[in-house]
């Protein structure tokens, strides 16, 4: 359980973030094709999963179209948006967004995306959306970098997820 706010106001998170170094478990979403994918295996070398509330709002739809943008030419790294969002409206978003190096997911058919990865907001004005997080993960779903934004109503801090990505190249993290 964390505590996170909204706007300044607290809010609690069901579960605990997984720790660093750890094995993130595969986690099964809805594509915008109504697919069920799992968003922690990739053919990547990185995966950044950015865990938004619903992309319906400023910021989540910010924080997606930013991580695409700056991962349009980064051919080792894949990001996952998931959201509790249908996936009709994440293909709306889609088409109009024109997201190129970004996949949409809904985990409105699974609740348990959320709740093993302690994002899943169980108090306030947003009870059963997600907190807004990020995760990097390498190619074997290591948990290499975890970021749950202190409000919601904020964007993630960027420069260090990537900060995270390029350390790990250099690194030589295990493929």
């Amino acid at each position: 359980m964390a505590n996170v706010c909204f706007k300044g106001k607290e809010i609690i998170t069901y579960g605990e973030l997984p720790r660093l170094g750890s094995t993130v478990p595969e986690l099964w979403v809805t594509s915008v094709d109504l697919e069920e994918v799992c968003v922690t295996r990739n053919d990547s070398e990185f995966t950044i999963l950015n865990i938004v509330p619903s992309l319906d709002t400023g910021v989540c739809a910010a924080s997606a179209r930013e991580f695409d943008e700056r991962t349009v030419s980064m051919l080792d790294v894949q990001v996952n948006t998931v959201s509790r969002d249908l996936p009709f409206a994440l293909h709306r978003f889609l088409r109009h967004e024109n997201l190129r190096h970004t996949r949409l997911f809904s985990s409105v058919r699974d609740t348990s995306f959320g709740d093993t990865l302690g994002v899943t907001i169980v108090s306030g004005p947003l009870k059963g959306l997600f907190a807004r997080a990020v995760f990097l993960l390498d190619s074997g779903s290591r948990l290499l970098y975890c970021e749950l934004v202190p409000d919601v109503s904020q964007e993630p801090d960027y420069t260090s997820v990537f900060s995270e990505v390029e350390k790990h190249r250099n690194q030589g993290a295990p493929r």
